[in-house]
């Protein structure tokens, strides 16, 4: 139970970090319409506008973190693995004058050095990836405590984080698939 509660406790820090320094002014459960199709066993939510196969249903929850350019509400979509691994996808609008004046790369690099710095890890991988022609960002970073393998992606003005985060050894090749790589956008 300990580590179940340390493993969410770095993933929650990690989310604040990686989406501009902040800290948790207060937590809320959203109002998101959500719903999971049997055909493709896939959680889907139309507020996020994305699809993914968590291996169970996940906890939703929504907070503000307070940033350089204003509160910026973050949306949270976790299940946990058992005591020591868990499963999320975060999404944060951005000013979309910041985003449109700014590197979109270097956006993605800082979101990535704050999961890393935070879990004391190192990059072991990391490439550049891209979806639907929007960049973003895959890495694997091993840290003492955990090991994560990630995806950000930058849509526009909105940063898509999906992570799996797991006590000492990095997630398996087939978790990674089935979750990380079934991330997709689906249309409004």
């Amino acid at each position: 139970m300990k580590k179940q509660f340390v493993i969410l406790q770095v993933l929650t820090i990690v989310m604040f970090l990686a989406v501009g320094c902040g800290k948790k002014t207060s937590e809320n459960t959203t109002n998101d319409t959500t719903q999971t199709t049997e055909s493709s066993n896939k959680f889907t939510t139309e507020e996020g506008n994305f699809r993914i196969a968590f291996p169970g249903e996940p906890t939703i929850s929504s907070e503000k973190v307070p940033t350089d350019v204003g509160d910026i509400e973050m949306h949270m979509y976790m299940y946990e693995k058992g005591i020591d691994e868990a499963y999320m996808v975060a999404f944060s609008d951005y000013p979309k004058e910041l985003v449109d004046a700014g590197d979109k790369d270097e956006m993605l690099q800082g979101s990535k050095e704050g999961v890393v710095s935070n879990i004391n890890a190192t990059i072991e991988d990391e490439k550049k990836v891209e979806i639907e022609g929007h960049p973003g960002l895959s890495f694997k970073a091993k840290g003492p405590e955990f090991s994560t393998v990630y995806k950000l992606f930058m849509i526009n003005n909105r940063l898509y984080q999906i992570g799996i985060l797991r006590a000492k050894d990095y997630p398996t090749d087939a978790d990674t698939k089935s979750f990380i790589d079934s991330f997709e956008l689906i249309r409004k």
